[in-house]
């Protein structure tokens, strides 16, 4: 269970050179920096995982990076925590629910920044397109 995620730093920034360039992609991808023991109140079984978030548009047009951590809480936290210490990967289970968080809550936050900054939003949103009207005989 996520019982919190906190953002240290966020940076923002467009290569003004490149702006009106045409076939930008853009690739968002988490990063886990390190995993330990966390002491919260007289919780057990907690983990503080850092965390890296990126979203690169590219060629070169400019980059949205958020530095943050969040608190974990599961029964299988020593296991996660030993083969984090011992292979520096994340157990599956818990892979899928901190990774999740992660990329859920910081592109919400990059689709913010990128407009702030003049960039596309870092996800492709559903467009509404208008039905054509049907021809009457």
């Amino acid at each position: 269970m996520i019982l919190g995620l906190n953002l240290n730093s966020i940076n923002a920034k467009i290569n003004e050179e490149k702006t009106g360039t045409k076939g930008i992609s853009v690739n968002s991808s988490p990063k886990i920096i390190n995993i330990s023991k966390a002491d919260v109140l007289d919780m057990k079984d907690v983990l503080r995982v850092e965390f890296n978030f990126t979203s690169k548009y590219e060629p070169d047009v400019g980059e949205i990076s958020v530095h943050g951590n969040l608190l974990w809480r599961d029964h299988d936290a020593k296991k996660v925590l030993k083969m984090w210490e011992d292979e520096k990967k994340l157990e599956s289970k818990a892979g899928l629910e901190i990774l999740n968080t992660i990329f859920r809550k910081c592109l919400a936050k990059a689709v913010v920044l990128a407009e702030d900054v003049r960039l596309p939003p870092p996800v492709q949103f559903p467009m509404v397109r208008a039905q054509k009207a049907e021809k009457s005989e």
